[in-house]
Order: structure tokens, then C-alpha cells, then sequence
């Protein structure tokens, strides 16, 4: 019943006015739909070639060395692709030095 809900609130989410960074993506085996409203951040995915269908809402925080981003995702279907429940992720930015732009040169790159 909470997975019920938390996929309506999603959807009317990304409907409303307040979405910011609105990106979507049609393709041959799943739809997904991603969105943010301030420092919320929400998902939809929806598998046609799997029973799947899962949906998120998560919090990104900056933090002293990048930000931190605690999400929760619900799934729905018989074959589960991702992992329901509360996950975790902290990004770092690339330092300063990765930004430097490298010579010019007509060798290969790799």
C-alpha cells in the first residue's frame, strides 16, 4: 500500500509546476522519467520487457566535500532490476587539477 502511494505522489510530482530539470527517456525496453524540486530529486521507471516498474524520491545535501544524497525507492513487479528501500550515495568533486586543460597534441588520446 505505501508503494501504491509513494508511485502516485511521484507521478503527480513530476506533473506539477514546481519541476525543475525535467528529463525523460523513451526507449524500446523501459521509460524513465527524472525530475527535481529543490533539493528533492524524483524518479520513475517503467520496464516493458521485464515486469519491473520502480519508483523514487531522494534528498541531496551538500556537504564540506561534495554532497551526500539519501534516497528511497519502491519497486513494484515480478522481476525486481533494482533494490527497494534506503540507499545512500556521497559524490566528490573532480579536484581542480582534472579541470586543467591538457595540451594539444595530434597523437592518439589512448
Amino acid at each position: 500500500m505505501f508503494a501504491t502511494f509513494l508511485f502516485a505522489l511521484v507521478e503527480r510530482l513530476l506533473r506539477c509546476d514546481w519541476r525543475r530539470d525535467y528529463l525523460e527517456h523513451n526507449g524500446p525496453y523501459e521509460d524513465a522519467r527524472s525530475a527535481r524540486i529543490g533539493w528533492l530529486r524524483l524518479e520513475v521507471n517503467h520496464c516493458f520487457v521485464l515486469d519491473h516498474a520502480d519508483a523514487a524520491i531522494g534528498l541531496r545535501l551538500p556537504s564540506r566535500d561534495g554532497y551526500r544524497e539519501l534516497v528511497y525507492r519502491v519497486c513494484r513487479g515480478e522481476e525486481q532490476i533494482r533494490d527497494a528501500g534506503f540507499h545512500h550515495t556521497h559524490f566528490r568533486p573532480l579536484p581542480p587539477e582534472q579541470y586543467a586543460r591538457r595540451p594539444q597534441s595530434n597523437d592518439i588520446p589512448f
